[in-house]
């Protein structure tokens, strides 16, 4: 038989309360192959705590200390214990009862509030009192304070966690005090000099007196009005603005004011002056003032005659309407300096002139404000300065396509650099000069927009001749019927042609009798067109025969046209039509520009119709431009108005 050398009990303490069970005892018993490894367990205060005696479960039953003994079964005697401790389980608060329910007290006055708790062995009677609005009643150990008129629950709670509580409804009476001041913003900047009102917000905004009294807490700096909280800077540095209650309550907002010196403009200047500005031209003007630490500049710019040159007040920026000359002011109205520019609303200037064998045209010519002239070269084969007497045949396009590109690309020839870009002005100066190069470019712009967009091309006929362009559509194989320029989007493209694709070219019919149509009624309706423009109620023959070379060179059916489909549709062959415009009138242009004394010599007196008086006219009268010729062998350019003088002189001759 083995027998059992020792016994350990784990854990040696446990703390318990009354009635409460504990199930994890270990027993470790030695050797572990004793031939008897069972214990029996027995409690030395079973009133404390007792023991099963076979499974070592143990009862607390009332407060007090106890030891567990756990003993070998085989005889050897061998044993432990572990210490119980009993604590007895806390006497909680089963009821809290207030001395009063409801009661009504005066705003200002107090009332104190007892409780009674029960059972009266309670281990902790302590009470946590709290009020539901304390800006009508608080409550401090019962005492109750009222702070406002209103209503209020006063509570007292008991703090052992039993959630025993008990209530009192208060009623306070009397005047509403106010609760809070705020003066918003809470700091200010201001300048020696100003004034301002300040405004405080009164809670509650019931109160029975919400009114404040304003104060300062250093007046040589900021003076405030005791009743209206108007301030007032006197002097640089810092002061606090009070606003405090006057019902007693002594609630106050506060906002701190720091007050800046006053630093006045001693100086006035207008940053960059220019002499002129070109007729519908937009350029801005700054100004700049002394000291540059000045407060507050406030600069205000006007006009001596706004009907030639308007400015913006605020801005500076400038807008040319008509010719003239007007003083600029710029003043700065707090120190009543100012500071002038006269300034001249001028013509911007095109001046034609030999190019070799051709022509150009500089853009802006004599503008002071440009580094660089801006040149547009005429087209070699157009209606001004080439005469068409030789066959289409011997036409090459080359030298002409070269200008047109020039006159189109930034950069000379090459398709894909980017458009240039000329104002409407431009245009319409350039389209008196060069019509067909500025078909070409207006032509290559649209194609450029969106495969021929037609409303640009009607953009620019309108810029031209200051309408919208009219639109038509075929009747039938022999004829054209205008439509609405309103209802021009409810026809399919290709079925209907516009003013301004006559004149700039790009839309395709796809069939001959389209085409032969076409080209009849451009002759009629171009004539008719320019007839309006420049003034004239007919025009010649050749006038008509230089148009069907325009519709030939710009409609886009060059090369579906054929000589016999030509000879067919006019009295003459093409070869004739060419060898009959003589072009008289783009001729004596010509003369302008090579020779003065040719071109008194060659002009024609015509009662109804006289191009050139008419054109010279138009760039005189209807452009934002002088335009100017430069003669052979002369150094001084001559102006359009010293040709229309000429004209005019040589029409009274006759």
């Amino acid at each position: 038989m083995i027998c059992v050398t020792s016994v350990t009990i784990y854990p040696k303490n446990i703390v318990l309360k009354t009635g409460q069970w504990y199930y994890d005892t270990t027993v470790e018993i030695c050797p572990t192959n004793a031939s008897r490894d069972c214990v029996t367990w027995h409690s030395s205060n079973p009133r404390v705590a007792m023991v099963n005696p076979s499974n070592g479960y143990i009862y607390a039953g009332t407060a007090g200390t106890a030891q567990i003994y756990a003993t070998a079964t085989d005889g050897s005697g061998c044993s432990d214990f572990l210490t119980v401790n009993v604590t007895r389980n806390p006497i909680l608060v089963n009821s809290v009862e207030l001395n009063q329910n409801a009661i009504s007290i005066e705003s200002g006055n107090t009332y104190t509030l007892s409780a009674t708790v029960c059972p009266l062995n309670a281990d902790n009677k302590s009470l946590t009192w709290s009020t539901s609005n304390a800006n009508v009643a608080t409550v401090c150990d019962g005492i109750v304070t009222a702070v406002s008129r209103g209503n209020a629950t006063i509570t007292a709670r008991a703090r052992d966690g039993s959630f025993a509580q008990d209530c009192c409804q208060v009623h306070v009476t009397g005047d509403i005090l106010v609760r809070s001041i705020t003066i918003e913003p809470v700091k200010k900047t201001m300048l020696e000099g100003d004034a301002e009102i300040l405004h405080a917000t009164v809670l509650p905004i019931d109160a029975t007196t919400p009114c404040v009294e304003w104060s300062s807490s250093d007046p040589d700096v900021v003076s405030v009005h005791a009743t209206t909280g108007l301030i007032y800077a006197q002097n640089a540095g810092c002061a606090w603005i009070y606003a405090t209650a006057t019902d007693g309550s002594n609630k106050r907002g506060a906002c701190l004011i720091t007050v800046n010196p006053w630093i006045p403009v001693a100086v006035i200047h207008i940053d960059e002056t220019c002499d002129t500005i070109y007729n519908g031209e937009v350029r801005s003007l700054s100004a700049s003032v002394l000291p540059t630490n000045a407060t507050e500049p406030d600069i205000r710019w006007s006009s001596s005659n706004p009907s030639i040159l308007s400015i913006s007040s605020r801005s500076g920026v400038m807008t040319a309407h008509k010719l003239g000359k007007v003083t600029i002011t710029v003043t700065e109205i707090n120190s009543e300096r100012t500071a002038s520019v006269e300034i001249e609303v001028v013509k911007r200037k095109f001046l034609i002139r030999r190019d070799g064998g051709s022509n150009e045209v500089v853009l802006n010519y004599g503008d002071a404000n440009s580094d660089n002239e801006r040149i547009w070269k005429c087209v070699n084969y157009d209606t001004i300065f080439h005469d068409y007497s030789d066959p289409i045949s011997n036409v090459e396009m080359e030298p002409y396509m070269q200008r047109s590109s020039f006159n189109t690309y930034e950069i000379a020839g090459n398709p894909a650099s980017a458009i240039r870009e000329y104002t409407d002005d431009e245009l319409r100066a350039l389209y008196i000069i060069d019509p067909y190069g500025v078909a070409q470019y207006v032509n290559t712009c649209a194609t450029r927009k969106g495969d021929g967009d037609i409303a640009y091309k009607d953009r620019i006929f309108k810029v031209l001749f200051g309408r919208n362009p009219n639109y038509f559509k075929r009747e039938n194989s022999e004829s054209w019927i205008r439509i609405p320029y309103t209802e021009k989007d409810r026809y399919d493209i290709q079925t209907i042609l516009s003013e301004s694709e006559t004149l700039f070219g790009y839309h395709v019919l796809y069939d001959k009798i389209s085409i032969l149509n076409l080209i009849s009624f451009g002759i009629s309706l171009l004539s008719d067109l320019i007839g309006m423009v420049i003034g004239a109620g007919s025009f010649n023959l050749q006038i008509k025969e230089q148009l069907k070379f325009y519709l030939l060179m710009f409609s886009g059916i060059w090369t579906t046209l054929e000589d016999g489909i030509f000879d067919g549709i006019f009295d003459i062959s093409l070869q004739k039509i060419f060898e009959k415009t003589k072009m008289d009138w783009a001729l004596d242009l010509v003369n302008i520009i090579g020779d003065f004394g040719d071109f008194v010599d060659s002009i024609n007196i015509s009662a109804d119709f006289d191009f050139n008086r008419d054109i010279c006219r138009y760039c005189v009268q209807g452009l934002n431009h002088d335009i100017y010729f430069q003669l052979k062998n002369e150094e001084t350019p001559y102006s359009m108005n010293d040709v229309v003088s000429t004209i005019e002189h040589l029409k009274e001759q006759s």
